[in-house]
């Protein structure tokens, strides 16, 4: 991710120029659409392991229910071992990190369309 980052600034800092505009042009686009589909891989491979727990755990005769929450919420899984009850609180939230990385795909996005512009005005 860092390294995404990194080419999409550079990209950006070399868009200005004429001699290097071509590679500017590669970079930017690439890290922008990298961005995007990184922060969408995670949400929906996480969407799909909660829901693939959810059903392996009844499907493999666990003896509590198992029910995480989809990508976000509260919920608590209780057994008992010997006569002892145990329960064990989950919490499933998306973190300042998460923020960050919508951050910057929406940066990338918006860089990307900016430098189309850009490199229009400079060619007319």
């Amino acid at each position: 991710m860092l390294y995404i980052g990194l080419l999409l600034l550079v990209g950006s800092l070399l868009a200005g120029t004429h001699r290097y505009a071509a590679i500017a042009k590669l970079f930017v686009q690439f890290s922008a659409r990298k961005l995007l589909w990184l922060l969408l891989a995670f949400v929906a491979a996480l969407f799909v392991f909660s829901f693939l727990a959810n059903q392996l755990s009844e499907l493999a005769g666990l003896p509590f229910p198992l029910h995480l929450p989809y990508l976000v919420g509260r919920t608590s899984i209780a057994a008992g071992v010997n006569g002892l009850p145990i329960t064990i609180p989950l919490y499933m939230g998306f973190t300042g990190a998460f923020a960050v990385a919508v951050l910057a795909a929406i940066l990338g996005i918006v860089a990307r369309q900016y430098q189309q512009g850009f490199l229009c005005e400079e060619r007319h």
